[in-house]
């Protein structure tokens, strides 16, 4: 009789047990699997990551049907401060092919996170006189490609600027909205051939 209450006792000890295992709370994960599990702090960007993010955005909304990548620039800089002439210019160098026919520009990207006291630097002067030295050169027309907000990967707004309106490369955000905003209606930019501009 003993012998069948201890065995009855046993018996809803170990189904009681399961229950618990299976249907009780779970089971507190230890504190290394918990560090494991959890993702990484990110580190944040240094500003030639942001510009080279930004670039690549710019480049893959190109469709390959219709341009050519011609030239990325690298802006590689040596330890010493060392670098390539090529890094003066505009990042991308572009070709709309239509058929035998190539219409040939340039694009600086830049990218902010915001705008500052109702104005936006877009390049030094120095900057924007090279960038027309190389318009004259190449017989190139040049946009400045403006990314501001979001991400450099995924920017919030988009402005396209003509060399000839960029001024001394600083622009007013109110110039910058009503002129230059790009809807972003489409899936890629576009090249008008008659007027010779860049939308997006």
């Amino acid at each position: 009789m003993l012998a069948n209450l201890l065995l009855v006792v046993g018996l809803v000890a170990l189904l009681a047990g399961a229950y618990l295992k299976f249907a009780g709370d779970p089971k507190p994960v230890p504190p290394m699997a918990a560090a494991a599990a959890a993702p990484a702090t990110a580190t944040p960007l240094t500003d030639e990551e942001k510009g080279l993010a930004f670039e690549q955005w710019v480049a893959d909304r190109f469709p390959k049907r219709s341009f050519e990548l011609r030239h990325w620039r690298s802006d590689k800089i040596s330890g010493t401060g060392r670098y390539a002439e090529s890094n003066r210019d505009p990042d991308l160098e572009v070709d709309l092919v239509l058929g035998s026919n190539r219409y040939p520009f340039a694009v600086e990207c830049k990218w902010r996170a915001r705008f500052n006291d109702g104005i936006m630097r877009l390049a030094e002067p120095y900057q924007v006189e090279r960038y027309k030295a190389y318009a004259e050169r190449t017989k190139r027309r040049v946009f400045i490609a403006l990314g501001v907000g979001g991400t450099p990967s995924a920017p919030a707004d988009l402005f396209i600027i003509p060399l000839p309106l960029v001024g001394n490369g600083t622009l007013s955000t109110t110039d910058l909205i009503t002129t230059h905003r790009q809807s972003m209606s489409r899936t890629g930019f576009f090249f008008d051939v008659v007027s010779g501009t860049l939308k997006y």
